[in-house]
Parts: C-alpha cells; sequence; structure tokens
C-alpha cells in the first residue's frame, strides 16, 4: 500500500456530509488502489437499517478478503478479486473506523442543532432552514397546531404541568406522524409537514390526533391545509395558521370559562 493513498485517505476522514456520494468516492478510491472488481462496505445490522450505502452478510463470497473495521467488527470492509496484496490492514482499519466515529459525532450534532430538547422533534431552526429551501411539493398535508392554554397552567401549576400539556399534544400528532414531520415553531405552536400523502390518509391521522387528545384534560386548536402542489410551502402554512386561529376564536367562544387572564391566574400548584 502507498503511503500516498493513505495520506489521501485520511485526509477524507472530516467532512460535513457523510453521505452516499462521499462513501462511493471512499470506496472508489480503495478500489482503485487495489485494483479490485467490487468494494462493499458490509454491517451485520444492515437488514434492519435504510442506510443504502451498507451490503449485508449474504453477499459475502469465500474468496473475498475482508477487513473488520469497528472494534465490535459490526462494520466490515470486502474487497472482491483484489490483483494487489493488501498490507497495513490495520492502518486502513484504523482510518475507516475514524470515519464512522467521525460521521456519528456529525449526526448527533445535527439531530442536537434541529431537535428541541424537550419534546425531541424539529425545532424552529430546522423549520426556518425548510421553509428557506423553496422546494416543491406534491400532495403535502399541512396543519398548525395551538396548544391552548400554556400560559394559564404554567402561571396556575408551574411550568412542569406547563410540559405535560405540550407533551400530550406532541404525543397526538407522533403517534401519527414521524418527528421529523413536525416543527415545534414557537413555546406552543407546532406546525405538521407531511408531503406524499393522500389528502384522505392526511385528514384521518389529524383526526386521530384530535379523537387522543380527547381523551385527556388538555386541547389544541388546529388549522389544516391540504394542497395537490405547491411552490409556495411558506403560504400553505400562513393559510393553516389563519384557520387555526379562526377555530382558536371559535373554541374561546364556546369554552369561556377555559381562557382566564394568565396575568391574573392565582397559583394553585404544589411547589
Amino acid at each position: 500500500m502507498s503511503v500516498e493513498f493513505l495520506v489521501a485517505l485520511n485526509d477524507k476522514t472530516i467532512t460535513t456530509k457523510y453521505d452516499d456520494d462521499y462513501f462511493n468516492k471512499i470506496l472508489s478510491m480503495i478500489k482503485d488502489n487495489y485494483d479490485a472488481s467490487e468494494v462493499m462496505l458490509i454491517d451485520e445490522f444492515s437488514k434492519r437499517t435504510n442506510d443504502k450505502k451498507f451490503f449485508d452478510e449474504s453477499n459475502l463470497r469465500d474468496d473475498d478478503y475482508v477487513i473488520n473495521i469497528t472494534d465490535d467488527k459490526t462494520k466490515k470492509l470486502v474487497l472482491r478479486n483484489n490483483k494487489k496484496v493488501v498490507d497495513c490492514e490495520e492502518l486502513l482499519a484504523s482510518i475507516l473506523n475514524n470515519i464512522f466515529k467521525n460521521k456519528a459525532i456529525i449526526e448527533k450534532l445535527q439531530t442536537e442543532k434541529y431537535t428541541d430538547s424537550l419534546l425531541k422533534v424539529m425545532n424552529r431552526y430546522a423549520y426556518d432552514e425548510m421553509l428557506a429551501s423553496n422546494c416543491s411539493c406534491n400532495n403535502v398535508g399541512v396543519a398548525f397546531v395551538d396548544a391552548n392554554g400554556l400560559g394559564v397552567i404554567n402561571n396556575m401549576y408551574g411550568y412542569n404541568k406547563g410540559d405535560e400539556l405540550l407533551k400530550t399534544v406532541v404525543k397526538s400528532l407522533t403517534d401519527n406522524f414521524r418527528n421529523t414531520d413536525i416543527y415545534r415553531i414557537d413555546g406552543d405552536e407546532f406546525v405538521v409537514v407531511c408531503p406524499n400523502i393522500s389528502k384522505e390518509l392526511f385528514h384521518d391521522k389529524i383526526a386521530n390526533s384530535r379523537v387522543y387528545l380527547d381523551t385527556t384534560s388538555y386541547t389544541a386548536s388546529y388549522g389544516v391545509v391540504y394542497k395537490e402542489k405547491t411552490d409556495n410551502l411558506n403560504e400553505v402554512v400562513k393559510e393553516a395558521s389563519i384557520r387555526m386561529k379562526k377555530y382558536k376564536e371559535k373554541y374561546r367562544e364556546e369554552h369561556p370559562y377555559e381562557y382566564i387572564d394568565k396575568y391574573k391566574v392565582k397559583y394553585k400548584g404544589g411547589n
């Protein structure tokens, strides 16, 4: 193995995006260096993951050259029909192991960057970035959801009780949508953006969310919009927010006793 190859491979261990394109380039470098007919990554858990860059153990042949990458041997590099001798195997494995360690660190940091720490759904930063992408959507359902009475509950019973309200509303959503479809954009406001879904299924999921909340002591106001196609997701969210506000005003009129001035409530919490 040439020193130049090791240095070049090591120089590529740190990147901002460990995607399929990145790993294809890494594998291409290894394939060219060893003059192999095929180079694969094997993960013993690949049958339980959607990660396209991994194959499973069933792809192995008796004459394949296998290098364990990780200490627990769950990830392997496979060279098929390599014409050059594999030397410095431990160093190659170490470089590849560092790649996966760095990948895990980057993914953890990105998850923390885009995830609400309390509710484990997407945060405002992720929401703003999603809207800024200006992508067109087909068959997209959007729901603007407001947790009713957060200010009153916080002032009357304390923030732990307010967190309970938020977690209950979020559970009603995560039981029906992926966490990555749900954005907490304000203290008590959430936006659900679900592309590539039928209108009937989207409305069924929203209905299920409402049914669950009906079994609790908490409520939420919904504004729901469905578009077969849109090039301006921001406008769809605005439309959903207007519908939510109309629903909230109607609910307020029908349940005036639930709407105390949050600054005039008397604290009834236990601490």
